[in-house]
C-alpha cells in the first residue's frame, strides 16, 4: 500500500476491495502503453479521472462522484499555471497537433506513467493534439459501451495518411488490450505525482494535497467506500487553511519569473 513521501501513518486494518464486485484486484499490473501507429493508448484510471492540473485550473476535482470546489485564490493561479503550460506546449509544435498535424481545436494533453509498486501516477509530459486525436485518448467509455466504429475508422484514416496500414483486427484488437489495462488499473486509487512540471515552482504543495486529498485524509489507496463515502470538508477546509501563510501576493512574485 502506497502513502506520499510525506510521514503517513499505514492503516493496518484497512482491507483492499474492488471498485465494484465485477472487478477483480490484479497485483501485475502492466504499465506499457499500447502503440497503436502513430497512436500511444494509455487510458487514465477511472479512479484518476478528473485529477490533473488541468482540472486544477477549472477550479473543481471529483473522487468518484464526489465534487470538491477549489477556493477561488487558488483557482485563479492553478489557472494562469496551466495557460502558461499551454502556451508553452502550443509554441513547441508550432501550434500543430502531433499526430494529424491539424491546426484546429488544439488541446493539450497530460502524459503519465505509472509506477505499479508505488501505485504512483507521475506526470511524464504532454502532447499537443487536436480534438478528434485527443478524444482516442480518452476514449475507454467508448469502449466500455462497444461504440468503436467512429474510433477504429479514425485511427485507421489518421495512420493511412501518413502511409501506414493498419487493418481492423488489429486495431481492434489493440483497443482491447489497452480497455484491459484500463480496468486493471482502474483498481486501485494511484498517488497522483506532478512534481516534474516545473511551472508549479512553490504551488507543489497545495497541488499535492488537492489531488490526493482521498489518499491523505483516509490514510489508504485502497477503494473502500469510494462510491458511497461523502467527502469529509471539514477536514478539507482545515487542510486548506494551513496553507494560508501562501499570499496572493506571494503567487503573483511566482509568476512574473521568467523560465
Amino acid at each position: 500500500m502506497l502513502y506520499p513521501s510525506r510521514n503517513i501513518p499505514a492503516n493496518n486494518n484497512s482491507k483492499t476491495q474492488n471498485i465494484t464486485g465485477a472487478l477483480t484486484i490484479c497485483w501485475c499490473i502492466p504499465m506499457n502503453s499500447v502503440r497503436i501507429g502513430l497512436f500511444s493508448i494509455d487510458f487514465v484510471p477511472k479512479t484518476s479521472w478528473h485529477r490533473s492540473i488541468a482540472r486544477l485550473a477549472c477550479g473543481h476535482i471529483w473522487f468518484g462522484r464526489k465534487r470538491i470546489n477549489i477556493p477561488l485564490i487558488y483557482r485563479s493561479t492553478f489557472n494562469r499555471v496551466w495557460r502558461r503550460i499551454r502556451q508553452r506546449e502550443l509554441l513547441r509544435v508550432s501550434y500543430k497537433c502531433e499526430i494529424c498535424g491539424s491546426s484546429n481545436r488544439l488541446q493539450v494533453h497530460e502524459i503519465w506513467e505509472y509506477v505499479k509498486d508505488q501505485r504512483r501516477q507521475r506526470l511524464r509530459g504532454y502532447r499537443v493534439l487536436c480534438s478528434n486525436c485527443h478524444r482516442v485518448h480518452h476514449s475507454s467509455y467508448l469502449i466500455r459501451k462497444g461504440d468503436v466504429s467512429w474510433l477504429v475508422d479514425y485511427i485507421i484514416s489518421v495512420n493511412r495518411m501518413r502511409e501506414i496500414q493498419l487493418s481492423r483486427v488489429k486495431v481492434l484488437g489493440d483497443l482491447q488490450r489497452a480497455y484491459r489495462i484500463w480496468i486493471e488499473r482502474s483498481n486501485f486509487l494511484w498517488y497522483i505525482d506532478i512534481s516534474s512540471e516545473r511551472y508549479l515552482h512553490g504551488l507543489h504543495s497545495i497541488a499535492d494535497i488537492l489531488l490526493n486529498y482521498w489518499i491523505y485524509v483516509y490514510r489508504r489507496n485502497s477503494l473502500i467506500n469510494w462510491f458511497e463515502r461523502k467527502p469529509n470538508f471539514a477536514n478539507f477546509n482545515s487542510t486548506m487553511h494551513c496553507l494560508e501563510h501562501l499570499k496572493l501576493n506571494f503567487f503573483e512574485k511566482l509568476f512574473v519569473r521568467s523560465y
